[in-house]
């Protein structure tokens, strides 16, 4: 006798509810990781920057100053061929090797270039007559996240831009407003203009409290800036950057109040410590 056998299987309406279920758990998850993952890089750059606030505190004491760049400045071969990164010796007053043992020190997870031989040309301001009326050109490793930043990947990925090309902005320097008495009153936006919020009114103890806050001087406050870094700046209004005081926290902030709106790094080394 022949017997009908029912062939086991899902429904149609069972398939779709399995795959409701797992669509609603991947738009719970993959936000999720995605938080994590930016939360994960946030603290390993924070960390790189805690680093080299110790490094600079000990250059400080063996040199009586404090560097005149964080990562270095490029050094060439006898044949003029950029020496890579990882295999400097450390001429440029920088702190690799002898004060931060590992390259990836400088570099935050963030930042797109990987390059070891690739370098950034800068235009900076002399301030060393006073007007800021002069520049001078260095150039900076461009796998160093945190003396300058270049917002997209070099054009040729190893060759050094021109000064015309460079878009590069600086996030480390020892002097930030011109040498001497500080002229609150007439700071060209090339000297970094000294007002960190536009219109914000302020009094002159406060301007020249902040004007003390420069790596130039031999004791300047523990809550004067280092550096900060520009990768965590995705250009949301909720984007937070790290930055890096010479006590050696560091502060997350609002991108917008770190960064300003415009290509000029402005004077966000002015921003004042949460503690």
């Amino acid at each position: 006798m022949n017997t009908l056998r029912k062939k086991g299987g899902f429904s149609l309406i069972e398939l779709l509810t399995v795959i409701a279920i797992i669509a609603i758990l991947a738009g719970i998850i993959f936000p999720v990781m995605a938080a994590v993952k930016t939360r994960a890089r946030m603290v390993n750059c924070m960390t790189n920057l805690h680093d080299i606030a110790m490094a600079v505190q000990l250059y400080q004491q063996d040199n009586r100053k404090y560097p005149e760049t964080l990562g270095g400045t490029v050094e060439t071969g006898s044949d003029g061929s950029i020496t890579p990164f990882d295999r400097i010796k450390g001429t440029g007053g920088g702190l690799y090797p002898e004060y931060v043992k590992t390259i990836k020190g400088f570099h935050c997870p963030l930042s797109p270039i990987t390059k070891m031989d690739a370098v950034l040309q800068v235009g900076l301001p002399d301030p060393s007559d006073g007007t800021g009326s002069t520049m001078k050109v260095r150039a900076y490793y461009a796998y160093d996240s945190y003396d300058v930043f270049y917002p997209e990947m070099l054009p040729s990925g190893v060759r050094a831009l021109t000064p015309a090309e460079s878009l590069a902005k600086v996030r480390y320097l020892t002097r930030w407003a011109p040498k001497g008495t500080p002229d609150f009153g007439n700071v060209g936006v090339s000297q970094l203009a000294l007002s960190p919020t536009p219109g914000e009114n302020e009094s002159d103890s406060l301007k020249e409290y902040d004007y003390r806050r420069q790596l130039v001087f031999r004791a300047p406050g523990k809550d004067t800036i280092v550096t900060w870094c520009s990768f965590h700046n995705n250009g949301s209004a909720r984007a937070l950057v790290p930055v890096l005081f010479l006590d050696g926290h560091c502060d997350q902030y609002p991108a917008v109040n770190v960064e300003g709106t415009s290509n000029s790094a402005g004077s966000r080394w002015r921003i004042h410590s949460k503690g």
